[in-house]
């Protein structure tokens, strides 16, 4: 079954003076429990998609639909973590989760809710730092939180924009492993729509590439490792070196293009 199934989408920003869209003209189907990363340079369209999967913005032509149903706007179908952690700042770790939780399922009672918070805050290692605002946390720990808000909401497709993109290489290696073992150990495989320009993080993280070049879908590549994957392992094999000269080789063949994107 499809989780995410998009035909003939484009989108121009409004009152952007070139020719040329965001996007344009993109078909792509993406299975229900399925982790996809979509790669390539800045300004390809990758947070472009990602707003209009978000339901932020409307597409300029084409459709989207979740799970036979059009996307009309945003819903608690979807729960997205951004490059920038986006946490309220007003409100301490533990309370962020639980108000996105109670507007996500509303019918929870508050014990629920705080029993649902408490287990991600602690599954994601936060919750010792439950009671501290977001500007006493580092990056990696508001991106621990933004994770666990995420799938507190029990959201059915998870969207992920550059979500580890500020962070140091080791920060960043532990939130990849983290966010594997959460998707992996959820009752219900989530579907992932991850947005990077990492060639490794995507071949770590993915079931399936999608190589955007400016404003196309250039390249779709199956990665072949089986879960839970060894970093290690993967990073000394051929099949490795392999899927990195070909992602090597779209990104020279698909130079960096700064288009209208916002």
């Amino acid at each position: 079954m499809n989780a995410i199934e998009i035909h003939g989408l484009s989108y121009k920003y409004p009152g952007t003076s070139t020719a040329s869209p965001a996007l344009n003209d993109i078909n792509l189907n993406i299975r229900e429990g399925e982790f996809v990363c979509v790669l390539g340079h800045s300004g390809c369209g990758k947070t472009t998609l990602i707003g209009l999967l978000a339901g932020l913005i409307q597409p300029t032509s084409g459709s989207i639909s979740l799970y036979g149903q059009p996307l009309t706007g945003p819903g608690t179908d979807r729960a997205i973590v951004f490059q920038h952690y986006s946490l309220f700042p007003w409100m301490t770790a533990l309370q962020n989760v639980r108000f996105c939780l109670k507007k996500a399922q509303p019918a929870l009672s508050k014990q629920q809710a705080a029993q649902i918070a408490e287990n991600y805050l602690r599954q994601v290692g936060m919750w010792d730092a439950r009671s501290k605002f977001p500007y006493q946390l580092s990056g990696g720990m508001k991106q621990r939180v933004a994770i666990a808000r995420a799938l507190a909401m029990d959201a059915r497709i998870l969207l992920l924009d550059e979500p580890f993109g500020a962070l140091d290489a080791k920060k960043r290696y532990e939130l990849q492993r983290l966010l594997e073992q959460l998707w992996l150990n959820d009752q219900q495989l989530k579907t992932v729509v991850f947005v990077t320009h990492d060639i490794e993080e995507a071949i770590l993280l993915a079931d399936r590439i999608i190589f955007m070049s400016p404003g196309a879908i250039a390249a779709e590549l199956d990665i072949p490792f089986p879960r839970p994957r060894d970093r290690e392992q993967i990073l000394r094999s051929a099949s490795y070196d392999s899927l990195k000269q070909k992602l090597l080789s779209l990104f020279y063949l698909y130079p960096e293009f700064i288009a209208d994107e916002k």
